[in-house]
């Protein structure tokens, strides 16, 4: 690949800004998803197709995506939670999350800082599947958060029945039953 396609990538990610700031969501995705195929891709576009990714929810993509940002400037980062929070507002009142989406869902609530919302989404993520001791471990983060003790440390312990091998949990619920 050549200067000229990261010179393309960086062109592709403005202009999705621009179709993006217009409100014309799909032709904005065409071309971050362009962009996500540079070279050098830029933030801006990983941004933009997460957050369009959640418009349209798609929310294991989103969450992905968000989840490989590296460190962000200050204005990339408003940008984001802004989007983001747009998004996820309209998510809600078309969204039916199903499966594996619910856990993504939630990931994106944390990010955008609406934790009880989260809470129950990654409640549902795990009556859905009760396998992944990672969803427990944030469950029971947001459920500690929230003043539920009891059910925080029984996430907790349900993580560490699935992976025994985290010290970083055994040492929050040892945390947690020290209080009681």
């Amino acid at each position: 690949m050549s200067t000229e396609d990261s010179l393309r990538g960086g062109i592709d990610s403005e202009l999705g800004r621009v179709y993006h700031d217009e409100g014309l969501y799909r032709i904005a995705l065409k071309l971050y998803a362009a962009a996500l195929k540079s070279r050098n891709v830029p933030i801006d576009a990983v941004i933009g197709d997460a957050v369009l990714s959640v418009r349209l929810g798609r929310f294991d993509r989103a969450s992905a995506g968000i989840a490989g940002l590296g460190v962000l400037t200050s204005e990339q980062g408003r940008y984001l939670d802004e989007e983001l929070g747009a998004a996820l507002t309209a998510a809600d009142e078309l969204r039916v999350p199903v499966g594996e989406q619910h856990y993504a869902y939630g990931t994106l609530l944390v990010r955008a800082g609406r934790n009880y919302e989260a809470m129950l989404a990654i409640e549902h993520a795990v009556m859905l599947d009760d396998t992944q001791f990672s969803m427990y471990n944030l469950l029971g983060g947001l459920l500690m958060q929230q003043g539920f003790q009891e059910r925080g440390a029984a996430a907790y312990r349900r993580s560490l029945a699935l992976n025994p091998d985290q010290e970083r949990t055994r040492g929050i619920l040892e945390g947690i039953e020290s209080r009681k």
